[in-house]
């Protein structure tokens, strides 16, 4: 068993977890509240939007530098994936190379989205919490016309990062598909360097990557389109999400390091042909002498002892 694989699934697990309790408590604190207060800007209700958000901010960020360290270690069983699949550089080369530039690339943007983030959420609370947001103007009721700012300025900034954190799931879904079509082909490879190919992938976890795809693909789409979309329509993509990276993708990691190991040592990859061959001649021996000894056997069965006659 590939221990990266093991360790990125892990993390995907538990970074996903904690996403999936805070978009709950998200829905749950916003369920009483109607668009059209989001829409006007409703000071007292963008207020209170803020103030729910600071208490689980910690809980985003969590989630958010798990799930950066959980693409971090998962590149590096796909760069494996795709040397091996290549057979050392000699196999479809613009389609590997394609599957490592798409999580070299989904790797980076997750970093980028966390950056950004994290630099947003600090700079925002520290306004929050010490600037004044509440009274603007010379009256002496609060208008808290501050809080309408902070909320265009947040709201535009997540449109700015949005592509950058979505796109880790296009690339995943892409790449996913280019692993799928690589791994079929590996049993249309034929002969290399004179050997036929010693080793596959199973069928099912190649069709099992292919629906994960499909699915990365619903996910990013609903993050794409979550503001021109309904509501539910978005809500059931984000959830359909959460389960695709909860359960179905760390399943596909944990199956995928029980054959990556079996791979690297193939002799493909170790390039040692000559043992290779000579184990194949002592197998080849052993299985002639155990066909030899069977002969004998049924010869000594068949003999019948002739008694002397007086």
């Amino acid at each position: 068993m590939d221990l990266s694989c093991v360790f990125a699934a892990i993390l995907f697990f538990i970074g996903n977890l904690l996403f999936l309790v805070y978009y709950v408590a998200a829905i749950k604190n916003t369920e009483n509240v109607h668009d059209s207060n989001f829409l006007e800007l409703d000071p007292s209700y963008i207020k209170e939007v803020w103030v729910q958000r600071n208490e689980m901010q910690t809980l985003y960020i969590a989630s958010s530098m798990i799930n950066a360290g959980a693409w971090s270690i998962f590149a590096m069983p796909i760069l494996q994936l795709a040397w091996i699949l290549s057979f050392g550089g000699k196999r479809r080369m613009a389609l590997h190379i394609s599957i490592v530039v798409l999580v070299v690339g989904a790797v980076m943007s997750e970093f980028l989205a966390l950056l950004f983030s994290l630099g947003m959420s600090n700079v925002t609370t520290w306004v929050i919490l010490s600037m004044n947001l509440s009274n603007w103007t010379s009256g002496s009721t609060p208008d808290n016309i501050g809080f309408r700012v902070v909320e265009l300025c947040s709201f535009i900034f997540n449109g700015m990062v949005l592509w950058i954190g979505t796109f880790e799931w296009l690339a995943l879904s892409v790449s996913l598909l280019l692993i799928y079509l690589s791994t079929r082909g590996l049993a249309n490879a034929g002969a290399v360097d004179g050997h036929e190919v010693s080793f596959t992938f199973g069928k099912c976890w190649a069709h099992f990557g292919l629906f994960i795809s499909f699915m990365a693909f619903i996910d990013f789409t609903s993050q794409v389109l979550q503001i021109l979309l309904s509501e539910n329509f978005t809500n059931v993509g984000i959830l359909i999400g959460i389960f695709n990276r909860l359960v179905l993708f760390p399943l596909w990691l944990c199956c995928l390091g029980k054959q990556l190991t079996v791979a690297a040592q193939s002799i493909e990859i170790t390039k040692n042909f000559n043992l290779h061959q000579s184990q194949m001649e002592q197998d080849q021996r052993e299985q002639d002498s155990g066909i030899e000894m069977g002969a004998t056997n049924n010869e000594d069965d068949a003999t019948v002892d002739i008694p002397l006659s007086n």
